[in-house]
């Protein structure tokens, strides 16, 4: 098992961690700040004034999946991507209750007992990321094939952007079949698959985090582990969403927290220039931000407003541009980087798009191909 986390590295799965690779890792001093961009007016000091709206809303966003075939020689993987079970939604909400650190859940060593007075209590927002695909590796020689049904349901529970948006909670369920050797000689020897369960606790500094594992294939890999952290830090789970809280413009420096690995490596954050979003390109994505519902199919006028810089020269609608972020890892052999894309924030007082995540693009491993994620829905519903 141990060979097999550092072949996945941090687990290879969108919309649950990063997808890059690499054999060696250290934490990183920050070089950023968060702010909360998922409301129209971003700052960290109006931010409680959309506690409630988010404790009785809930932004749920379908992305639609894409699979471009790599030139892998030796074997291919293919993704079912019609199957009506393939899914990838995500859900961002604020928790209804507020994380009690005095609660007889946590572990030792994070909960607060209570002395002369109660243990703090701290508002929470929600992220949920559910990945659904099948598909199968094929060995050219042979044309034998291994199916698999993979699955990624993630929870990650954190604090406000003021509050860096430090985590205090995660639980990752994943099932999840991974490449293993650039030329596998054998069909057994293409694919790995990892079915654990991760349940992490943080302290209220974001100083530690105990990770329980739960591996569903060897008991022997499951137990508990204790990690030091420093600097920012990000579950790995809610990382989509904390880049959502960036400026996005540079090169961006954080640690992110795999539990899969049992560790925190330092992560860097790469940001385009802002692109235009164009009807000839983008129609679905622009299609998707148009047209926001309650989750019954009627429309929402006032959650997103089409509200960019310039109008488009063919139809006169103000333009949403787009920053692409490239992801990697301080590692001494660096893998694909994923890139994730959000709408950019233009005014931060008036902020109409709310720097949702657009798309994500993630290559595979030993030149299979690229996953592509893209915006298909957006729907505000009350929960």
């Amino acid at each position: 098992m141990k060979g097999i986390k550092k072949i996945l590295a941090i687990i290879t799965v969108a919309g649950c961690a990063l997808t890059v690779a690499g054999c060696a890792s250290g934490t990183t001093y920050s070089s950023t700040s968060t702010a909360a961009n998922w409301n129209v007016a971003t700052s960290t000091t109006v931010e409680a004034n959309s506690v409630e709206f988010w404790r009785s809303h809930k932004e749920v966003n379908s992305y639609k999946i894409d699979f471009e075939k790599g030139t892998n020689s030796t074997f291919s993987v293919d993704y079912d991507i019609t199957d009506p079970e393939t899914k990838y939604v995500t859900s961002f909400y604020i928790d209804k209750n507020d994380y009690d650190w005095g609660t007889n859940n946590l572990p030792d060593g994070v909960k607060i007992s209570a002395t002369d007075t109660a243990a703090p209590k701290d508002v929470v927002y929600v992220y949920e990321t559910e990945l659904r695909i099948k598909g199968r590796y094929t060995l050219k020689a042979t044309s034998e094939s291994v199916e698999f049904s993979d699955s990624v349901i993630t929870k990650c529970k954190f604090r406000l952007a003021g509050e860096e948006l430090k985590p205090v909670y995660s639980h990752q369920q994943i099932k999840s079949t991974s490449p293993v050797a650039l030329t596998p000689t054998s069909k057994d020897g293409m694919c790995v698959t990892l079915d654990a369960v991760y349940e992490t606790f943080y302290n209220r500094d974001c100083t530690t985090a105990i990770i329980k594992t739960t591996d569903n294939k060897n008991g022997e890999n499951s137990g508990e582990k204790s990690v030091t952290l420093e600097g920012l830090v990000f579950d790995n789970s809610q990382l989509a969403a904390a880049l959502r809280s960036f400026t996005l413009s540079g090169i961006k420096s954080f640690n992110v927290c795999s539990p899969q690995n049992g560790n925190a490596q330092g992560t860097t954050a790469t940001c385009s220039q802002k692109t235009p979003l164009t009807h000839e390109k983008n129609a679905k994505l622009i299609n998707a931000l148009n047209n926001v519902t309650d989750g019954n199919g009627n429309k929402i006028d006032d959650y997103i407003f089409f509200d960019g810089v310039d109008n488009d020269p063919e139809t006169e609608d103000k333009q949403i541009r787009f920053i692409s972020v490239s992801l990697g890892i301080s590692a001494d052999m660096k893998g694909s980087s994923p890139i994730y894309s959000y709408a950019a924030v233009e005014n931060t007082d008036i902020n109409a798009t709310r720097s949702v995540l657009l798309q994500i693009t993630s290559p595979l491993s030993f030149g299979l191909g690229t996953l592509g994620y893209t915006l298909d829905s957006i729907s505000l519903i009350n929960h």
